[in-house]
């Protein structure tokens, strides 16, 4: 009798080796597509590799927090970086209200932010030529979100490997909108791909969704590039719409980490990814 010899492939594991982290910039509804800041929805998607990349990046982002605010004695009153208060230096983030310490602060974290390794992907949609274009559009936020899952899962069926998703809460409808659209996703596919193609690669049915309170450092870094991301994008094609300077150092810091075609580098489609 004779046995079949064993098999060269390692199993795959039930656990997920990445995680993309997910946040937007602007807003998802169809009001007031006049206005420059209404009109475009970005969606970005960070992922790390669970093991070391991520457990690196997390303890030295808590390494830069307690340089700048101390050791925190409350489990309850993290320091949670938030571009919008970083921005009006609200909170905690009053103490960057000091020009040496907010030079220091935003240099230290461009050096993380440099030395993390992770991907990313930003898709970017202009609501109103979606609204333009079809007759009953698509919530542009679920719309953006499979567009995102297809590079996502792309890129882990190139590498073999499998995910999660995790997104910030951001309300009971929208993330009752969000789940739906990410199981309808797993359920029947997207445009690009049929259904088989994520549910190889994602060991969940359900997206993960945390409050701000919970301290996630993929989150707080998402949220951090989403609006300077953005900016730049449509500072390619908008000649009013400029970068600020700190945000110019964050997009030229991320540029290399894009996800990016394999062979001959392609970003556009890939990295960068604009829908009508």
């Amino acid at each position: 009798m004779t046995t079949d010899p064993p098999s060269t492939h390692p199993p795959k594991p039930t656990h997920p080796v990445y995680r993309l982290y997910v946040d937007e910039s602007g807003d998802h509804t169809y009001r007031a597509l006049h206005e420059q800041a209404r009109r475009h929805l970005a969606l970005l998607g960070i992922w790390f590799g669970l093991s070391d990349d991520y457990e690196r990046f997390v303890e030295e982002l808590t390494e830069l927090k307690t340089h700048f605010w101390g050791p925190r004695q409350h489990d309850d009153d993290p320091i949670i970086l938030h571009r919008e208060d970083i921005m009006a230096r609200r909170g905690p983030f009053s103490i960057l209200r000091d020009p040496e310490v907010a030079t220091a602060f935003d240099d230290e974290l461009l050096s993380l932010i440099r030395r993390a390794h992770f991907k990313i992907v930003l898709v970017l949609i202009d609501k109103q030529a979606h609204l333009d274009r079809y007759r009953e559009p698509f919530d542009p936020y679920c719309y953006s979100l499979a567009a995102l899952l297809d590079r996502y899962c792309g890129w882990l069926t190139m590498k073999g490997s499998r995910g999660d998703v995790m997104a910030e809460v951001r309300g009971a409808r929208e993330d009752g909108m969000l789940q739906a659209a990410y199981a309808r996703v797993l359920k029947a596919g997207t445009l690009m791909f049929r259904a088989p193609r994520h549910s190889a690669v994602l060991t969940s049915s359900s997206l993960k969704i945390k409050p701000k309170h919970h301290d996630v450092a993929g989150l707080q870094l998402a949220d951090i590039l989403a609006q300077p991301l953005k900016m730049a994008c449509l500072a390619h094609e908008t000649a009013a719409v400029k970068p600020t300077n700190v945000g110019t150092k964050l997009v030229c810091a991320v540029h290399p980490k894009f996800n990016r075609k394999a062979g001959d580098g392609t970003l556009r489609g890939y990295g960068i990814v604009r829908l009508p």
